[in-house]
């Protein structure tokens, strides 16, 4: 029996400095049917010098800058696969990742998603600890337990027919943390995934300013980037529950706490604004929590 296509799609933006040790973890893949599909997102570091260096081993588009999700989006229009995989020019793929997933995808139901775990490059250590455990949960149950943590955007393999049929896309104004309205999207049209215990890929973890979002790095931007994501995700977590009975209370929740996050944003812009990243994550982690805690809240008190 053939084997299935699996489309691994890649955003690009100024990464000729990763792109080459990327490609060559995945031309080194056990698994033979692949399809790369590269999106330059308006480089000028060089990038698209080496993508057109590839030959026929890939497929490309280039463009002007519009962001890593567009990329994503082009890429996920062009792929021929039975699966899907998103991938980050500056990550490096494990030599036998593909074909573990492709393994586990042919043993799951459609509407199931298989995906394995990612470490950093440097310290070795997991970037993330696993949180589905089961594929025998609800919608419901999935949809909580995406909010007790991530999965970061190269773990999944993807289903590309289920993403098709329910018209799903990466959100284009997100400037980071597009896998998790993704996986939610995903979980809210039904979607269930299955943890696999197995190593995908080394996470990449650097401050250049050339990365495909650099300007999440500015701290207005990023505290505006929580703002969008929090905007973004509720109105999808009703849209989910449609059929049952608003809570009336719902929107003063998030009305009152995207007004507290907008006087952080103007006392920020009053702050120093000459922070290396490390200490803007730092600083606005605390402030992502306290969003997840209102999503959770909002999701397990007025929709259950």
């Amino acid at each position: 029996m053939e084997q299935p296509l699996v489309s691994i799609v890649i955003p690009c933006y100024n990464a000729a400095t990763y792109l080459e040790a990327c490609l060559q973890s995945l031309y080194a893949q056990t698994y033979p049917h692949l399809e790369i599909i590269l999106i330059d997102d308006g480089s000028s570091d060089g990038t698209l010098e080496i993508i057109k260096q590839q030959g026929d081993r890939v497929l490309y588009r280039t463009g002007p800058n519009q962001g890593a999700n567009a990329a994503r989006n082009t890429g996920m229009d062009m792929a021929r696969g039975k699966y899907l995989k998103f991938f980050d020019a500056d990550d490096i793929m494990l030599r036998d990742a593909i074909a573990m997933q492709v393994d586990g995808m042919e043993k799951l139901q459609p509407h199931q998603f298989i995906y394995g775990d990612v470490v950093d490059l440097d310290s070795k250590k997991p970037v993330f600890d696993n949180i589905f455990t089961s594929s025998e949960v609800t919608r419901d149950e999935m949809i909580y337990q995406l909010f007790e943590g991530n999965i970061l955007t190269g773990c999944p393999l993807h289903q590309r027919q289920f993403i098709v049929d329910h018209g799903l896309r990466f959100e284009e104004c997100l400037l980071s943390a597009q896998e998790w309205d993704f996986h939610l999207q995903i979980a809210l049209a039904g979607g269930i995934f299955v943890h696999q215990d197995t190593l995908i890929y080394y996470y990449r973890d650097h401050d250049e300013p050339d990365r495909i979002n650099q300007v999440m790095k500015q701290r207005e931007v990023k505290l505006r980037e929580f703002c969008l994501r929090y905007e973004v995700a509720c109105p999808k977590i009703i849209a989910g529950y449609a059929n049952q009975v608003m809570y009336p209370p719902i929107k003063t929740i998030i009305r009152n706490r995207l007004a507290k996050i907008e006087a952080k944003l103007v006392r920020a812009k009053q702050q120093d604004e000459a922070l290396n990243v490390r200490e803007i994550r730092k600083d606005l982690d605390p402030l992502w929590r306290v969003l997840l805690m209102d999503l959770r809240y909002i999701c397990r008190r007025h929709f259950k």
